[in-house]
């Protein structure tokens, strides 16, 4: 042992470097081998069920009940927590299911000694993936996700959070940056892609709804300043073998409350005879937003918690 750190010290002797850059040096690797003991002379099946109960307690502020089949942590390059077979159903109804086959997640050491705290995870769930990396702090969130070929119909939880049946193949990625103390400091970019929309036949809000497919769905958002623009937002592309087409532009500025955002955007969309035919009365509720070209128009502005669409363009 005494030889290692002889052999660390001579390395820094030879660093033709300021003094301090050396002391920051050694003060980063002392901290990094402390933890790394530390971790080793804890007991894993302690650490794994504190973990499992912090986990438990995050899940039932989402009104969820987790469990799962096995968990291992890895400390050789960084503590890493491993959970194999997890399942996340509802606390008021347990038929509402997600099911993740592998879920990794890595916390960067060196951000627990600060205030904004830094974890890499990847997750295998719905025959796709999901991966990035999250930092948090108690004014700051960080996120940088990419999404790849989740088939969000193969999971009944959706129904917890969405009334409502639908299919969908889903990929594609987050960069957020968001100040929600500084909220028009906020950056970021969103874009998701679906493929394969499909709503069987069900009840909704009392309207028994008909079969809708839509081929491809296209969101592209940007956030600059505190604003989200909406770059793209296309529903459908061809009235011929999609159900329903919708377009929305338009920008929404952010606060700090999200359901707060002031909303300013203009919604065009069309709907296929197959579904007007099925629904007869759809066209009459929908008159006063009827344009020239047959389509319907709708403009969206207020805050989100109080929106009233109302017609026209």
């Amino acid at each position: 042992m005494k030889s290692f750190f002889k052999t660390i010290q001579r390395f820094l002797n030879k660093l033709k470097t300021h003094r301090r850059f050396k002391v920051i040096l050694l003060l980063v690797f002392g901290f990094s081998a402390f933890i790394f003991f530390l971790i080793l002379k804890l007991p894993e099946a302690r650490i794994q069920n504190l973990l499992l109960a912090h986990l438990r307690i995050l899940s039932q502020d989402q009104g969820l009940i987790f469990s799962a089949e096995k968990v291992k942590l890895g400390v050789l390059f960084g503590p890493t927590l491993k959970i194999y077979n997890a399942e996340f159903k509802s606390i008021e109804n347990e038929a509402l299911t997600l099911k993740i086959g592998y879920l990794k997640v890595s916390p960067h050491i060196l951000s627990m000694i600060f205030q904004t705290k830094k974890a890499s995870f990847y997750a295998e769930l719905l025959d796709g993936d999901i991966s990035g990396t999250i930092a948090i702090s108690p004014s700051h969130t960080k996120a940088e996700i990419k999404i790849s070929s989740l088939q969000i119909g193969k999971t009944t939880l959706v129904k917890h959070f969405l009334p409502i049946d639908f299919s969908a193949a889903m990929q594609g990625k987050l960069d957020l940056n968001i100040e929600s103390d500084q909220i028009h400091k906020s950056e970021g970019s969103v874009h998701f892609e679906l493929k394969k929309i499909n709503l069987p036949t069900q009840s909704f809000y009392g309207f028994n709804l008909p079969k809708i497919q839509i081929e491809k769905t296209l969101i592209d958002l940007s956030i600059s300043q505190g604003k989200v623009f909406i770059r793209t937002f296309d529903i459908g592309s061809d009235i011929k073998n999609d159900d329903f087409l919708a377009q929305v532009t338009g920008d929404m500025t952010l606060q700090k409350n999200i359901l707060s955002s002031q909303l300013n955007a203009k919604a065009v969309f069309e709907i296929s005879s197959r579904i007007t035919q099925s629904f007869p009365l759809l066209d009459t509720l929908l008159g006063p937003a009827k344009i020239q070209n047959g389509k319907y128009a709708y403009r969206l502005a207020g805050p989100l918690i109080a929106l009233e669409p109302q017609p026209g363009g």
